[in-house]
């Protein structure tokens, strides 16, 4: 089944209205904060867009994870924990994001320059961007 991006459109249409916006515009960069693993509800919905040919089309990093994706293994993470959490940040890397997981994208080489529009939902980055 091919990748249908009206499906990623209902999304931001549904959250738009829920925020109040009156319309939309475009933005470069992104940073995913859903990165965090809550359950499998986030993982399965990832794997979704992923496995519909979903691509991200700006640049996309991500925010810090619920594990440390190298070592969560030396550090005797719950193994029924970390490998979904891990696999969270595998999937949005499969769609393109880059895998920064930090929770501080403004100390980032690509941090945005000034008058660019961003799609941040991290609290400490949206207040370095305002």
């Amino acid at each position: 089944m091919g990748y249908h991006p009206q499906i990623a459109m209902r999304i931001i249409i549904r959250m738009a209205r829920l925020q109040g916006a009156r319309k939309l515009m475009n933005v470069s960069p992104v940073h995913i904060a859903g990165c965090v693993y809550t359950g499998p509800g986030c993982l399965a919905f990832a794997e979704k867009l992923r496995d519909r040919g979903g691509k991200v089309v700006v640049p996309t990093t991500l925010n810090s994870s619920s594990v440390d994706q190298r070592r969560w293994q030396l550090q005797g993470v719950d193994p029924t924990v970390a490998e979904p959490a891990s696999k969270l940040g595998d999937v949005y890397t499969q769609m393109g994001a880059t895998p920064t997981f930090t929770c501080a994208p403004y100390l980032l080489d690509s941090k945005p320059k000034e008058g660019e529009q961003i799609a941040w939902a991290k609290s400490n980055a949206v207040v370095y961007c305002q």
